[in-house]
């Protein structure tokens, strides 16, 4: 999940130089997603309003490896067990420092 540290709750309420710098940090953060677990392949979405499934009061984009053994569906995969904060604190880190980088 990517969004910015300022609240914002919808897309279109999000100023251009935030939404360039969020793309940026998507970018590094599914080449590094690639990287490390070779999926199939990849989405990124955004929810805009509850009507289209946004669960937090929270403009965010959600990048989701997709593997090709799994079904695909716009809803919360089954397949896989939520991860906990401990198993993805490393990925996180490895993906901080990636930014750091720059």
């Amino acid at each position: 999940m990517v969004f910015p540290k300022t609240h914002f709750t919808h897309l279109t309420e999000t100023p251009d130089e935030v939404l360039f710098s969020l793309m940026e940090l998507i970018d590094k953060s599914h080449k590094l997603l690639v990287k490390k677990y070779s999926p199939d392949g990849v989405y990124v979405f955004i929810n805009a309003g509850i009507k289209a499934g946004q669960s937090e009061d929270h403009m965010h984009f959600q990048i989701i490896p997709r593997y090709k053994d799994v079904e695909y569906s716009f809803e919360r995969s089954r397949a896989f067990e939520r991860s906990s904060f401990e198993d993805l604190e490393p990925l996180a880190k490895e993906i901080k420092h990636s930014l750091e980088e720059k």
